[in-house]
C-alpha cells in the first residue's frame, strides 16, 4: 500500500501491476472479497496497458472468480471466470509469452477437474506440463504434477498419482518454494489416506501444515489440517481431534472461503458432539 501511495499520476502500468499483485496476495491469504476488491481497483489503469499487463490482469481475475465459484456455488461466476481465461490466452498467444500459457493451462486444468470434466482437465494439465518441460522450469512442473495428482485421486488412478504426487515432493523439496511444498504433501497425505496407509498419511499432513504455518501461509496449513481430521478422523484419539480443531479455528477462523468454512465448521460440530 505504501509503494502505491508514493506512484505518480502517470505511472498507470505500475500501479495496475501493483494493484493485480495485491490482488494475488489477497486471494492465497484467503481473502477473497478483498482480492476482487483489488482487482476492481487495478481496472482502469489496466485499460491504459498493453496485452501482457491485460492478460496477466485477466488471468489472476479468472483465478479469483475461480475460487469463489467453487467455493459459494455460483455458477455466474464460473462462466465469467471461464470467459476470462479465454481473454487472458488471447492475449498472451497473441504476443507470444508462452509461460503464461502454460500458467493459464495449469489453472484451466484445475478448474476443470473442480467441475469433474477429468478428461479435459487431463488434457490442459498435460499441455501445461509440456509447455514446462521446454522451459526447463521445474518448480511450475512441479505443481502441474501436484494437480495432476489430484485429478488421479479424483478418478481413483492411486498409481498414477503416487508418480504425479512423488514427483512434486521430490522437486519441491530441492527448491525455496515452501507453501507450493506444504500443497503438494497435503495432495500425498490425502493419497495415503485413500491406501489406508495412515502412518504415512499423519507424517505427511503435519509436515505440510508445520510449513505452511512457518512460510505464513495459515490457509494452507489450515487445509493440511482439515484433511487430517475428515480423512483420518477414526484413528486419532479424541484428545487429538480436539487439539486439530483448536489449530483449525486459530488458522481458519477468519477465512473468507465459504467451503473452508464450511468445512471448519463441520469440524466444529463433531468435536462438541463429542463433548455431550
Amino acid at each position: 500500500m505504501k509503494i502505491l501511495d508514493e506512484l505518480k499520476p502517470e505511472d498507470s502500468e505500475l500501479r495496475s501491476l501493483a494493484l493485480i499483485r495485491l490482488g494475488v496476495v489477497e486471494r492465497h491469504a484467503g481473502q477473497i472479497s478483498d482480492s476482487l476488491t483489488r482487482f476492481s481497483q487495478a481496472y482502469p489503469h489496466v485499460q491504459e496497458g498493453g496485452p501482457l499487463v491485460t492478460g496477466r490482469y485477466y488471468h489472476e481475475l479468472a483465478t479469483t472468480l475461480q475460487e469463489i465459484a467453487l467455493a459459494e456455488n455460483r455458477p455466474d461466476f464460473l462462466e465469467t471466470s471461464t470467459h476470462h481465461f479465454q481473454r487472458a490466452s488471447y492475449e498472451f498467444i497473441a504476443i507470444g509469452h508462452h509461460r503464461y500459457t502454460a500458467v493459464l493451462e495449469n489453472n484451466h486444468g484445475f478448474l476443470l477437474l473442480k467441475l469433474g470434466r477429468f478428461k479435459e482437465a487431463e488434457i490442459h494439465l498435460i499441455r501445461a506440463r509440456k509447455l514446462f518441460k521446454e522451459f526447463n522450469d521445474a518448480v511450475r512442473k512441479s505443481q502441474v504434477d501436484d494437480t495432476l495428482a489430484r485429478l488421479y485421486i479424483a478418478t481413483h488412478q492411486f498409481e498414477l498419482s503416487d508418480l504425479a504426487s512423488r514427483r512434486a515432493v521430490s522437486c519441491l523439496e530441492v527448491y525455496d518454494e515452501d507453501a507450493l511444498l506444504a500443497e503438494a504433501l497435503t495432495t500425498r497425505g490425502l493419497l495415503f489416506c485413500k491406501l489406508n496407509r495412515f502412518t504415512e498419511a499423519r507424517l505427511s499432513l503435519e509436515g505440510a501444515w508445520r510449513i505452511a504455518e512457518r512460510c505464513g501461509d495459515p490457509e494452507g496449513a489450515g487445509r493440511a489440517l482439515l484433511v487430517l481430521f475428515e480423512e483420518m478422523y477414526d484413528q486419532l484419539k479424541p484428545f487429538e481431534r480436539y487439539d486439530v480443531v483448536v489449530r483449525l479455528r486459530g488458522l481458519l477462523g477468519h477465512t473468507q472461503t465459504t467451503s473452508t468454512r464450511s468445512r471448519l465448521e463441520k469440524c466444529l460440530v463433531l468435536i462438541s458432539k463429542e463433548a455431550l
